[in-house]
């Protein structure tokens, strides 16, 4: 279903479609740089990033919100881009379908220098591929490509395929000459005129947005390729930033129904946060979230005294079998801080594991040899190794995190790096015979104690 978000989640999530005529591509720019806003200053107020300037009238794509590590580099990133206004090497957006390039490309424009985007042209090769003797030209008549090749001042965002499916080989063929085409002008910042006759520099600066990952660039180019590579995060690699992401989207769609101030209950973001955002998530969660505030619209037409938040029976109607899961970490703060404290795990091995487990191994080596003159014995034996085979089959390697082994080997680990001594890799031999090995011979000796008489 096409949403429309409002005016600036639109821009970000509509691109021109093209048509016959080469004027069609040419779409003036009328946007005014932007910077972003409060929110997002108070969000990187840790991460170095008091250079980023405030603004109330501007409004952000989105996508920019949350607080996680992903976030603030993604600000930080973006940041640089707009720092750097006499840079014109290609920007090259990269991540899976559903994570917002499109509307990062979009805010990346509004914040570009003006000499740089005198005029922008959006071409997406889903559209693209049916106009291909418009972009590319002909015998007979220059190609788009040919029209913007001298402009300097000019911005061209590209958006890769959405889909995969082809009508017929003539298709298949047209659509790998494209992206060859593409390749090229984003690559080496040239393209093969077929109306010229000739090989010619292509001067915009080029804003792409691609599944493919930074190594397929540099391996077709070389570690000298010039462009500005941006990693974007799935939705899924972002769970945290979701709430903020949707309070954001909320605040754009909202007036379209007539609402104003709607929040995002607690279990409503708790829906969100147990689906499982792989398909399609940034327009997925349009879609939930219009849907969903068309829904909390129609009920209050009726219902006067229902809350002005979005519940989970508003959101993801359509999806099956998921079921809110209680989340622990969200809803105990005492226990997430916790579990995120330095204690856990690192210095409670240093500080605490290490020296009970030098302790414990004094008593067993230095103390009686017999279970009934030293519970360490019995403890050691009877007790720790059969308990971890116990759990193992339920909990998993739960006890590495705590393990004094890894913790005395981590203590000579570092001792040996800060002598200056190399580590070498484990052979491969032990990567794939190690662990059968080293549990067959640990189960020996524990049988060979617990049976030996």
């Amino acid at each position: 279903m096409a949403v429309v978000v409002g005016k600036r989640l639109a821009a970000a999530l509509l691109t021109a479609v093209l048509t016959t005529a080469a004027s069609a591509f040419h779409i003036p720019h009328t946007f005014q740089p932007r910077t972003l806003t409060a929110t997002h200053q108070s969000a990187v107020a840790n991460d170095d990033s008091s250079s980023v300037s405030s603004s109330s009238s501007a409004t952000p794509t989105p996508i920019l919100e949350g607080g996680s590590t992903k976030a603030i580099n993604l600000r930080k990133q973006l940041q640089e881009i707009w720092n750097d206004p006499s840079n014109t090497s290609p920007i090259i957006l990269s991540g899976p379908k559903g994570s917002g390039k499109s509307e990062l490309a979009e805010e990346i424009v509004y914040q570009l220098p003006s000499w740089q985007t005198k005029m922008v042209h959006r071409l997406r090769l889903d559209d693209g591929i049916n106009f291909l003797d418009t972009i590319l030209g002909t015998t007979l008549h220059p190609g788009l490509l040919d029209d913007l090749s001298i402009q300097a001042n000019t911005t061209l965002v590209l958006k890769g395929f959405q889909s995969q499916h082809v009508d017929s080989k003539d298709s298949f063929d047209r659509r790998g000459e494209l992206i060859d085409v593409l390749d090229t002008l984003v690559t080496k910042g040239q393209f093969y005129s077929t109306y010229d006759n000739s090989t010619k520099a292509f001067l915009p600066r080029i804003i792409g947005c691609t599944q493919r990952p930074p190594q397929y660039f540099t391996e077709r180019c070389g570690k000298d390729f010039k462009a500005t590579f941006i990693k974007v995060p799935s939705f899924e690699q972002r769970k945290s930033d979701i709430k903020a992401i949707a309070a954001a989207k909320i605040k754009l769609l909202e007036t379209n129904f007539g609402l104003s101030n709607v929040q995002l209950s607690k279990e409503g973001r708790q829906r969100l946060l147990d689906h499982r955002w792989e398909v399609d998530g940034d327009a997925e969660l349009d879609s939930e979230l219009y849907s969903g505030l068309e829904l909390l619209a129609a009920e209050k037409k009726w219902n006067p005294f229902v809350t002005n938040s979005l519940e989970p029976r508003h959101l993801l109607v359509n999806a099956y079998n998921e079921k809110i899961r209680k989340r622990l970490l969200y809803d105990v703060p005492l226990l997430r801080n916790i579990v995120m404290s330095a204690w856990v795990p690192g210095k409670t091995l240093t500080y605490i594991v290490t020296p009970v487990f030098i302790l414990i191994n004094l008593i067993l080596f230095l103390g009686p040899q017999t279970r009934e003159e030293n519970a360490a014995l019995t403890i050691f034996w009877a007790g720790w190794w059969p308990g971890i085979m116990l759990v193992f089959p339920f909990l998993g390697r739960i006890w590495c995190t705590v393990c004094p082994f890894m913790a005395v080997g981590n203590i000579f680990q570092e001792f040996s790096t800060n002598m200056g001594v190399q580590l070498k890799k484990w052979p491969s031999w032990a990567k794939d015979s190690g662990p059968v090995f080293a549990f067959g011979l640990f189960y020996a000796i524990l049988m060979w104690e617990e049976l030996w008489d």
